[in-house]
């Protein structure tokens, strides 16, 4: 077997040039998207934590102002700040259990998980792809033409079956 880089042809020298190039590019797309999952993911848990952390406090102050309103209620003659009192504590309560922003927050969180998870097999589809090239380029099975009208072909087959499986 003939190795690409080793034959003396034109187009294999450009063959190779191409593959050197292509493995480099999946290798910065690779580490690229380590990094920005790593990126998402700091970034998700931090905006969680404080989230999080301002709902609770949000729930307890609407608790804190209707036990406030209950108590100034019970112990002073002033009637106007307990009703004020009660009434944003209640509503806050209400809006923390009607609008459910703990349940929204995780909801998209799911989602982003689901979409990482796309990209991540596109990506690792791609890279699959790349190793196939590359495999038939080191035993010399086709011309470069040939493996990307192949590819290309295998391509359409797929998204043909996509559309008539919907």
């Amino acid at each position: 077997m003939n190795n690409v880089s080793g034959s003396s042809s034109p187009g294999a020298a450009q063959l190779a040039e191409y593959m050197a190039a292509q493995l480099r590019s999946t290798g910065e797309t690779a580490d690229a998207f380590k990094t920005g999952l790593r990126n998402t993911i700091a970034q998700i848990d931090a905006g969680y934590r404080s989230t999080m952390f301002m709902y609770r406090v949000t729930f307890y102050l609407g608790v804190g102002l209707v036990l406030t309103a209950g108590y100034m209620a019970l112990t002073t003659s002033e009637r106007f700040f307990p009703l004020v009192f009660g009434s944003v504590g209640a509503l806050d309560l209400l809006g923390f259990l009607i609008f459910k922003p703990a349940q929204q927050l995780q909801a998209s969180r799911a989602t982003l998980a689901q979409l990482q998870a796309a990209y991540f097999n596109w990506f690792i589809d791609i890279t699959n792809w790349n190793s196939y090239l590359g495999d038939l380029g080191r035993r010399n099975a086709a011309t470069f033409e040939e493996r990307q009208e192949g590819v290309s072909a295998t391509s359409r087959k797929h998204r043909s079956h996509d559309v008539t499986d919907r």
